[in-house]
């Protein structure tokens, strides 16, 4: 029961018995008044309304009793209440509070199964996964796709000669260089140490070896600075496009992708080699 309704049920009772004292009242004073005095001796020629007025009299100090205990165990009730709710409401916001930490926690650890921590990219482990997917959509709906493999020409030289911090900043700049010229469906992964791998989904061999050419001469052209020392640096691309439905792999689909980068870099770099792959 709320505080109005608590007021109500009091004032109902008040009501209720105010009309009934008044009357109760008027005959006490119309029996006890004699010449504008007091008399209540007068009471002992009428001992039932005597004793009915002091009945009635006892019954509302009763029911007074009874509404002022009622009143006070409803405010009683209603402090409890106010208590509960704000205990519920500190117990609502904790949960939520550990749920929010929860995801958070489960965020992070897909981030460290998932994702290189120098780029940022997804790493090798999670291209393995994303690549075993799209085969298999590509074995069930025909959908054409192409896997590039990049590598970073001269990489080992430019880490011997600048050292580790030059090296991972070079691989960091070609992660965002890349990346920026790709279409929102492509993948772009951490392969290895200092190799790439795209997933181009809805691509076909002749595209994407389009695209892997377009990409030499954006980062062909392109001089990197990093405290006070520039340098020119290119890539070599692998890229590979299944068009068989069944034999394709992902483990011969990369080995033919490795192969095709093999021979760009022996071939002296900054250039595309292309597979179309055909499982035996």
């Amino acid at each position: 029961m709320n505080s109005a309704h608590s007021h109500h049920f009091i004032k109902s009772a008040l009501a209720l018995l105010l009309p009934l004292m008044l009357l109760m009242s008027l005959a006490f004073a119309s029996l006890t008044m004699r010449d504008g005095q007091l008399d209540l001796s007068a009471l002992s020629n009428y001992p039932l309304v005597g004793a009915h007025g002091i009945a009635v009299f006892g019954v509302f100090i009763v029911y007074y009793i009874i509404i002022k205990k009622t009143r006070s165990f409803i405010n009683q009730l209603e402090q409890n209440n106010d208590e509960t709710r704000v205990v519920l409401e500190e117990k609502d916001q904790q949960l939520k509070l550990e749920v929010y930490q929860h995801q958070q926690t489960n965020v992070e650890l897909h981030k460290l199964r998932t994702q290189d921590p120098l780029t940022e990219l997804y790493n090798q482990h999670h291209f393995e996964h994303l690549l075993t997917n799209e085969i298999a959509r590509f074995r069930r709906y025909e959908s054409e796709f192409s896997l590039l493999l990049i590598a970073i020409d001269n990489f080992d030289k430019v880490n011997r000669q600048y050292g580790s911090e030059f090296a991972d900043f070079l691989i960091k700049k070609f992660a965002d260089l890349i990346g920026k010229q790709l279409r929102e469906s492509d993948v772009l992964t951490r392969y290895d140490r200092n190799h790439f791998a795209i997933i181009a989904p809805s691509t076909n061999l002749k595209d994407a070896v389009l695209f892997a050419n377009r990409l030499c001469n954006h980062i062909e052209v392109k001089k990197l600075d990093y405290k006070s020392v520039e340098l020119d640096v290119t890539l070599s691309i692998g890229v590979v496009s299944p068009d068989a439905l069944k034999e394709v792999t992902t483990d011969n689909l990369t080995s033919v992708a490795e192969k095709a980068l093999r021979a760009a870099l022996e071939q002296g770099g900054n250039q595309t080699v292309e597979v179309n792959f055909k499982a035996s």
